[in-house]
């Protein structure tokens, strides 16, 4: 080797040297175009939080721009801020009445979980970024755009109780750093961002005067900014903004559905997608939710304005939350039967995003959706004390849910659906968990309608590779116990929202829940990869789903397998065999 050469060995070693990441104890300030943000170390998830940062403005029933004005000094970010405007849920959901053990527990849950987030607020289009500690600048790490759940109505991305970061020992929550933290364990390190976006009538108000005023799904308009938000700083975080996956549960997913047919299918704002409990929705027209609208009016005194917007925009915030809250609630007696939901728009959305997914006009990139097993169990704890009898449960059904539905309609309907305990949610229980005649009936009907055919219309049309899944939920017991019936939870079954608390945000430890470690390790791999199977897990393959062979990844405590989506196909056949019946 030539002297000179050797002679630059030291030279290399200290460029080598300096090269190296230096770790930090805390996250180091970000600098954005508008401001500088101090974030927050979570040793328990080994990650960074920048919380609470602005990501756009919005006056009240306007569109949402990305925030731009110059904020001077160095923000806090080490807080989740204020929720957007919540509707009430504690009034509806304190009485059951009926002196059951079950179904009181199960309220009781609900009514614990979904306590009214505070502080609450009308500016509260933020975002938080948490990302590994340490994570250097150039990273290039993929993203995933967490998109809450709530039924448009509540929620936050941080959910009901906090985020380990600004209120440790809470459970049942959002937990978006359990999922940065598994990925950094598992040597597949990813950032998550959550957002906040506007809910109930402050970002999804529908009505003749709020669709001649291009006014119609503020909220989806808010989702959408928050991509470009992404797009234009997250590389400052160490992301690459190429990658990007919105990721969404329940009216979360159904927004991700949306977003897929947004402009017809034409964007650049993400790669990916994952939809967990919601495809596109059966909706009707605007005018739908024009009695809502005028009430809100009346309540505000704005009857008599010229301009009914206007006159809202000027309006107490205290008047308008009160006219939110006097609705139906969506855990209450209407159940899904939305108040507030998306609408076509003539613009955005040219028709309901059913007709539209039936047209395949979808935006082509890798999907992985699937459902729960008993998806409307928690939907209809309360719904099923109006509906005892067989006219109880046509009367209500077609006057709640589906107006437009001929009695012709509704009887072939009542035929796929019996009066039998049996075939009912939940599921595969026998005569068991079925504690007022016709739960288990209206559970079944619920699940189906507003989850599981949904998701079998997009797979039906989809034009990029696709992932299916159905997840069980059993005792947790690190797949010690064997799945039979005796390790299910009463009543509520694998219900609605079960798998994102406890399985995708970890608030069950990986170690005693192997539908945890499942569905993390691929739903990461999914994200850095575009392909679920990519995680080093001693697990069967994930197949992509195909109109022939329906395959399905079925998680399961016991351990995971590919089984066939046939599972009532002649009911969900039927409803999305009457595209202009079965409308909410």
């Amino acid at each position: 080797m030539k002297p000179c050469i050797r002679a630059l060995w030291p030279l290399c070693f200290a460029t080598l040297a300096l090269a190296k990441p230096v770790k930090r104890d805390s996250p180091p300030n970000i600098d954005l175009d508008y401001g500088t943000f101090k974030g927050i170390a979570d040793p328990v998830s080994h990650s960074w939080g920048y919380l609470g940062m602005p990501y756009a403005e919005a006056g009240r029933f306007e569109h949402a721009q990305l925030f731009s004005r110059k904020l001077e000094g160095i923000q806090d970010a080490t807080h989740f801020g204020p929720a957007c405007t919540q509707k009430s849920t504690g009034s509806i959901l304190a009485a059951n009445g009926t002196g059951d053990l079950g179904i009181g527990a199960a309220v009781g849950f609900i009514e614990e979980a979904l306590y009214p987030l505070s502080p609450q607020s009308e500016d509260c289009l933020l975002i938080n970024i948490q990302v590994p500690e340490n994570t250097r600048p150039d990273a290039k790490l993929p993203i995933i755009m967490w998109i809450h759940g709530g039924g448009f109505e509540i929620g936050a991305p941080y959910a009901a109780l906090g985020e380990t970061l600004a209120a440790p020992g809470l459970a049942v929550n959002y937990r978006p750093a359990g999922l940065v933290q598994t990925a950094v364990e598992t040597d597949q390190p990813i950032i998550v961002a959550s957002i906040s976006y506007r809910l109930n009538a402050f970002g999804f108000s529908a009505s003749k005067e709020m669709e001649e005023a291009g006014l119609l799904n503020l909220g989806i308009e808010d989702q959408r900014v928050a991509m470009q938000w992404i797009k234009k700083h997250i590389s400052k975080f160490g992301r690459d903004p190429d990658k990007l996956t919105i990721f969404g549960e329940s009216a979360g997913s159904w927004s991700v559905s949306t977003h897929l047919l947004w402009d017809g299918g034409k964007q650049d704002l993400f790669r990916a997608a994952i939809a967990v409990s919601g495809g596109p929705v059966m909706v009707d027209g605007p005018e739908r939710q024009q009695a809502t609208f005028d009430r809100m009016v009346a309540n505000c005194g704005c009857t008599d304005a010229a301009d009914k917007i206007a006159c809202l925009k000027k309006a107490d915030h205290a008047d308008i939350s009160a006219a939110v809250n006097e609705e139906e609630y969506f855990l209450g007696a209407s159940s899904l039967a939305s108040t507030w939901t998306i609408r076509p728009d003539g613009k955005h959305l040219t028709d309901s995003p059913h007709r539209l997914a039936a047209q395949g006009k979808f935006a082509k990139v890798p999907l992985m959706i699937g459902d729960m097993r008993d998806e409307g169990t928690l939907f209809s704890l309360l719904t099923q004390l109006k509906v005892t009898t067989e006219k109880d449960f046509k009367d209500y059904f077609q006057s709640v849910w589906w107006p437009k539905a001929s009695d012709e309609d509704m009887a072939g309907l009542m035929d796929l659906y019996p009066h039998d305990p049996t075939k009912g949610s939940p599921f595969g229980t026998g005569i068991f968990n079925n504690p007022t005649p016709n739960y288990k009936r209206v559970a079944a009907l619920v699940g189906d309608f507003s989850f599981e055919a949904q998701r079998r219309n997009l797979l039906a049309h989809y034009p990029a590779p696709a992932w299916n899944y159905l997840t069980e939920v059993d005792v947790p017991s690190a797949g010690l116990l064997p799945n039979n019936p005796l390790t299910k939870l009463p009543i509520l079954g694998s219900f609605h929202a079960f798998d994102v608390f406890f399985y995708m945000f970890a608030n069950l430890p990986r170690q005693l829940s192997k539908n945890v470690d499942n569905r993390q390790a691929t739903a990461i791999s999914f994200v850095r990869t575009l392909d679920p199977n990519n995680h080093g897990r001693d697990i069967p393959y994930w197949p992509q789903w195909t109109g022939k062979g329906r395959e399905t990844y079925h998680f399961l405590e016991s351990g995971p397998g590919v089984i066939r989506d046939d599972y009532r196909v002649e009911q969900m056949e039927y409803i999305n065999a009457h595209p202009d019946s079965f409308l909410i």
